[in-house]
């Protein structure tokens, strides 16, 4: 009798053991994952908060009077940062543009980054722009306005990452005809992505008074712009920036 209750309670003592390693196997299989991908999102959602605010800044710089005298400063959340270039914008009559980035990482396989005035994320292979590039359309005219920035930056850290930006100049192309080209030509296909909903929104946010013939290859993507009002004239402003990180100038 005494053997069968310690065979019992040997056997319950070894349930029980059981059920616990089962609800450890659970907590490590599901809901730490989900811990981490929930502080993972965080930390994105924190910086593209501080990328578009810094889109605001730059776009606030560039138009005061004292501008090329100033530089100002912001603040990106811990990882690692590059400018690097896209690629180029190409206007009918040849003017172009590199379309650089300002590029953070540092978040598992999603990267962030401002570019031609808006802010993007790419996870993996695919890109969504989080802020669309500040573009205008008025009656017969066009606008975009695209910030270049002119040093090479690459800095990481693992607390706050301090950043400078120094207005330099603004350079413009303008051109009037029936059917205005502009094309972006890039080696990665998540950029030209990125720019044919660039293109469409552009359509799309005049309300059916402006229309675009949208045309890609592997190399490049193409719209072809007319517009009710008849003559259209698209302006391309690229604003120059110089960026320091790490308190650096």
């Amino acid at each position: 009798m005494e053997k069968d209750s310690g065979t019992a309670a040997a056997v319950a003592v070894i349930m029980l053991l059981a059920v616990i390693m089962l609800a450890a196997g659970v907590w490590a299989a599901v809901v730490l994952p989900a811990e981490a991908e929930e502080a993972r999102e965080a930390e994105i959602a924190q910086a593209k908060t501080a990328l578009e605010d810094t889109v605001f800044l730059l776009d606030a710089l560039s138009n005061v009077s004292f501008a090329a005298e100033t530089t100002v400063f912001t603040a990106l959340p811990a990882g690692t940062i590059q400018t690097e270039t896209l690629g180029i914008l190409k206007t009918g009559n040849g003017y172009t543009v590199p379309l650089t980035s300002l590029t953070c990482s540092g978040f598992g396989g999603t990267e962030l980054g401002i570019s031609a005035g808006g802010v993007w994320r790419k996870d993996g292979g695919d890109a969504a722009w989080n802020l669309f590039p500040k573009t205008s359309y008025e009656t017969g005219h066009l606008a975009f306005s695209l910030p270049v920035f002119t040093r090479n930056v690459a800095y990481g850290s693992s607390e706050m990452i301090p950043l400078g930006f120094q207005y330099l100049s603004t350079g413009r192309c303008e051109e009037t005809g029936e059917y205005l080209f502009l094309t972006v030509a890039s080696s990665e296909s998540w950029v030209l992505d990125l720019w044919e909903t660039v293109f469409a929104e552009a359509v799309f946010s005049a309300e059916g008074r402006l229309h675009a013939e949208i045309s890609r290859n592997s190399e490049s993507v193409q719209a072809v712009f007319t517009a009710d009002a008849g003559m259209l004239t698209v302006s391309v402003e690229e604003k120059r920036y110089a960026v320091f990180a790490g308190g650096k100038s």
